[in-house]
C-alpha cells in the first residue's frame, strides 16, 4: 500500500460519463490522499496534463476525435 504522505495525482479520461464516475468513486475511495482529475473532452487532454503534470493517466483506448 502507499504511504499516505506519498500523494500524486491521477488523470481519467473517459468519452463515457458512467465509466468515468465510476473510476472516479473508486480512485477516490481507495486513495483519498490522491488528487483525481477527470475529463470526457479529449481536446483538453494536453492541457490538463500540461497544467497539473499527473502522475498516472488512465485512458479509454477509442476515444472519439
Amino acid at each position: 500500500m502507499i504511504s499516505p504522505k506519498l500523494s500524486f495525482t491521477i488523470l481519467l479520461i473517459d468519452d463515457q460519463p458512467d465509466i468515468l464516475k465510476e473510476m472516479f468513486e473508486f480512485f477516490n475511495q481507495h486513495f483519498p490522499y490522491a488528487k483525481v482529475l477527470q475529463t470526457i473532452h479529449p481536446q483538453k487532454v494536453l492541457d490538463i496534463i500540461q497544467n497539473e503534470q499527473p502522475d498516472i493517466i488512465l485512458t479509454d483506448w477509442e476515444m472519439p476525435h
